[in-house]
């Protein structure tokens, strides 16, 4: 360009293809989180239910288990182990387990629920002792459910671990 001359740039932007991948990513992340939530979850918490100053503390572990599936789940195993700190005291809720297994690593509780339709959640508790000169806290492992689904996929998953607390 000279001086004195003069040129016009004219400058064009098109944000179509920028749209059309943001739509595409955000689809995409809606049918991952869609499909990555389906299927039996399960929550596992715990409450103090007595803390005496001297003696053991008392608590209740609950076991939320809900199918968040369109579809009904059959033979659904739940399993949970109470560590050899935890004492077991024989009292559940609406349901008894199956089986009790003495361990190792503590007591191994399962139950089998035949059915859960979609949308419906059960919840399993059972109580439990801890001594209170323990320092720190006690860690509950995680809960696991276990069935086969409408694939004939074996599938597994586990709750968060839970804390007991002086």
């Amino acid at each position: 360009v000279e001086p004195g001359e003069e040129i016009v740039v004219k400058v064009t932007t098109d944000y179509r293809s920028g749209l059309i991948g943001l739509v595409v990513l955000i689809a995409f992340i809606g049918l991952l989180v869609y499909f990555l939530t389906r299927g039996v979850r399960i929550k596992k918490r715990v409450f103090k239910i007595r803390n005496p100053v001297h003696g053991d503390s008392e608590v209740k572990v609950m076991l939320h288990v809900k199918n968040k599936d369109n579809q009904e789940v059959h033979n659904i195993k739940v399993i949970d182990l109470v560590p050899n700190a935890v004492r077991l005291i024989h009292e559940y809720g609406t349901l008894r387990p199956e089986k009790v297994q003495q361990g190792a690593r503590g007591i191994r509780l399962i139950w089998t629920l035949e059915t859960l339709s979609p949308g419906e959640e059960r919840i399993i508790s059972y109580n439990a002792s801890v001594e209170n000169n323990i320092i720190g806290s006690v860690y509950l492992p995680p809960a696991s459910t276990q069935y086969i689904n409408r694939k004939a996929k074996f599938v597994i998953h586990r709750s968060g671990s839970a804390e007991i607390s002086p």
